[in-house]
């Protein structure tokens, strides 16, 4: 079977996955960079993830919701 694509959704596929690549890298490396524990175990995750919800007045619950809250093209936060 035989799958076309028009170059259009090509570059869309494209970018899509490339956005999508890139916002994961970021929410991962805040996640692992803001932990009281070097690494990716599971204790540098939930102290990263409890990190980044007190920059919201909340716990590790709210840091989930920040490491995957919209970005813009900057990656900036909350736009």
């Amino acid at each position: 079977m035989e799958i076309k694509m028009s170059d259009e959704s090509l570059k869309v596929a494209a970018s899509t996955a490339g956005g999508g690549a890139a916002g994961t890298a970021g929410s991962l490396a805040a996640v692992s960079t803001l932990g009281a524990v070097e690494g990716l175990s599971a204790a540098d995750m939930t102290s990263g993830l409890a990190a980044l919800g007190s920059l919201v007045g909340g716990g590790m619950a709210a840091g989930i919701g920040v490491a995957a809250g919209k970005r813009d093209a900057t990656l900036s936060y909350w736009v």
